[in-house]
């Protein structure tokens, strides 16, 4: 009897395995999914030609598959040339391979929502820096580049030089378009005998009136004749109204993600030049 009893026992637990398998396969784990918010975006719509057509501002979410290696893409209240309105955009199925939190596309067409067709697409997200360029051809009718308003040419330091570049657009109260710029320069010292200057930085409020910011296909530049720039330190800021930039000239690729600049300031002629991150 007892022997019968365990093998009854024995049954029993084998059968409580296999029913354990089966409701596994029947209720696979839900996927884990990560969602990144990348912020304000800036949109450039080109003519099939590559000729800027017009800009756009948007916010830009994206979903992370791993198990996959697919996400969705999502741009919030962006006007698109052919609708007229501000209507929400979402991209999904899209591939891409990762490497220290950097996501690049490895596929050539996606999913577009409202039967959009999207092709030629590819570019790359960082959810480490936020930075990220994103191009794609919409319905074979214009293109689309998608990038995002703060770019680094390194990862911030308390010592080393680098540059942070924030660029965005709106339209005003008079519906004007507004174009603001704000580039600074960390760690810089202009001579050997000057102490480092911890953050130098340079504000730019553009208009069509005065034109200081154009964009380009794949960036923008600025051109301005003179402009003061603030010294901070900590919290405080402080005009360097006796030591203002001269011939100003900026150009910032997003695509190709590099940059130069030039201006004349401390009695000497500035260049520099190198790629974001």
């Amino acid at each position: 009897m007892k022997h019968l009893t365990h093998i009854l026992a024995i049954l029993i637990m084998i059968a409580g395995l296999a029913s354990c398998g089966s409701d596994s396969k029947d209720n696979p784990e839900p996927p884990i999914i990560i969602t990144e918010n990348l912020g304000p975006s800036m949109v450039k719509f080109l003519s099939m030609d590559s000729k800027v057509t017009n800009d756009a501002e948007c916010e830009a979410v994206i979903d992370i598959n791993p198990a996959t290696s697919r996400l969705r893409l999502t741009l919030k209240n962006v006007e698109f040339p052919t609708k007229g309105q501000a209507n929400s955009m979402v991209i999904d199925e899209i591939g891409f391979k990762e490497a220290d939190k950097k996501y690049t596309i490895t596929t050539t067409s996606a999913k577009g929502s409202n039967g959009i067709n999207v092709s030629g697409i590819k570019g790359y997200f960082n959810t480490d820096s936020h930075a990220y360029v994103v191009e794609f051809t919409v319905d074979n009718n214009f293109k689309v580049v998608l990038t995002s308003q703060l770019n680094l040419s390194a990862k911030p330091s308390s010592t080393e030089k680098y540059y942070a570049f924030t660029h965005n657009f709106f339209k005003n109260k008079l519906d004007v378009m507004e174009r603001n710029l704000q580039m600074s320069i960390y760690n810089v010292k202009f001579v050997e005998q000057m102490p480092t200057l911890k953050e130098m930085i340079v504000r730019v409020n553009d208009t069509d009136l005065t034109n200081y910011i154009t964009s380009t296909p794949t960036g923008y530049t600025l051109k301005m004749d003179k402009v003061i720039p603030f010294y901070k330190e900590g919290n405080t800021e402080t005009p360097m109204e006796t030591r203002p930039m001269t011939n100003v000239k900026l150009e910032v690729n997003l695509v190709e993600r590099d940059f130069s600049i030039e201006f004349d300031c401390f009695g000497l002629h500035y260049t520099d030049s190198g790629k974001l991150l």
